[in-house]
């Protein structure tokens, strides 16, 4: 498995923790969290930590993002 960058260890921690405690979190409540302004930012982070294997979700329906 290849190395995370510090921001996509940010993210599966937040992505951890909202699982931990409720329902995964949207692309929205994402990019509010880390201040990423466009979805296609925070598309762009979750597709990057998909190809190293450290999440998957099914795409267009909402918090399904697992942590692998």
């Amino acid at each position: 498995m290849r190395a995370l960058t510090p921001r996509q260890c940010e993210i599966v921690t937040y992505i951890r923790q909202r699982i931990e405690h409720g329902p995964a979190p949207t692309l929205r409540e994402i990019g509010d969290h880390f201040k990423i302004a466009s979805l296609n930012g925070v598309r762009c982070h979750l597709r990057a930590l998909k190809q190293k294997g450290r999440i998957d979700w099914q795409p267009g329906k909402a918090r399904t993002l697992v942590l692998v």
